[in-house]
């Protein structure tokens, strides 16, 4: 499975991109807009994606439901001097520290002259069939992602 976020504009704090899933060659199997917060960008590059226990989701979902609970998300790994990077979750970039938020559509939820990121559990969900299904949680070695910058 090919991962790939392209990052498309800049505008303050905030990052809009297109995240695509591929079996390899141009049959898409999922595609998704993304949100990411400017100054806690992960770099440019291609890194692994693993399935993987999220100890801050686990905490807050415990804290939540009053028994214990493992959440896994899907996390992105070997990127330099950074751990914890993501994909969540996630409507305002506020709500980011470094990760990717996935999403249908950009619009100003909260009113406060920012983008934000729109249904992004319905786009997480299908994120994570669409990962799981192809084999991301039964895989030692995980997937690859890549991520690239606005194209010039």
């Amino acid at each position: 499975m090919n991962v790939t976020l392209q990052r498309i504009e800049r505008r303050g704090n905030t990052v809009t991109g297109s995240l695509t899933v591929s079996n390899g060659g141009f049959r898409i199997r999922f595609a998704c807009a993304t949100l990411e917060r400017a100054d806690r960008l992960i770099l440019a590059g291609t890194y692994a994606l693993k399935w993987t226990r999220s100890p801050k989701f686990s905490r807050a979902a415990t804290i939540k439901k009053g028994f214990p609970m493992d959440i896994y998300t899907p996390e992105i790994l070997g990127v330099a001097s950074r751990s914890g990077l993501r994909i969540h979750v996630a409507n305002y970039t506020r709500q980011l520290e470094g990760c990717i938020a996935p999403g249908y559509s950009f619009t100003d939820l909260d009113k406060d002259g920012t983008i934000d990121i729109a249904e992004s559990t319905k786009a997480y969900d299908a994120l994570v069939d669409c990962l799981l299904t192809g084999g991301l949680r039964d895989s030692a070695e995980g997937f690859r992602i890549t991520i690239r910058d606005p194209r010039k």
